[in-house]
């Protein structure tokens, strides 16, 4: 959360920044800040792009397949994610890692 944070106020203009900020405020249960931030990332950045992390797994997935569809230089760190084990062993994961490359 403190690197999440520590970005924010870093760059808080930024629409990824204000992304990855609003899914960590998400992941732990802050909702109300995490969809505020979200609203005002929306009218900041005039579009709906959020991490892909803290959605529900099949939201977080439908994202990442996009993200990666998409050609998203952070979906390949979004893989060493640690919120993102969770969806390790679901079978889209590994076909998401196959589509980058990322598998042995």
């Amino acid at each position: 959360m403190e690197t999440a944070e520590n970005a924010y106020r870093g760059a808080p203009w930024h629409p990824r920044v204000m992304g990855w900020y609003a899914a960590t405020l998400k992941l732990h249960r802050e909702n109300r800040r995490a969809e505020a931030l979200l609203r005002e990332m929306r009218r900041a950045a005039g579009h709906d792009r959020r991490s892909p992390i803290g959605w529900g797994a099949d939201d977080t997935l439908d994202r990442y397949e996009r993200a990666v569809e998409e050609r998203e230089p952070l979906a390949v760190v979004y893989t060493q994610d640690p919120n993102t084990a969770p969806l390790h062993s679901n079978p889209r994961w590994k076909a998401l890692l196959e589509a980058m490359g990322l598998t042995k």
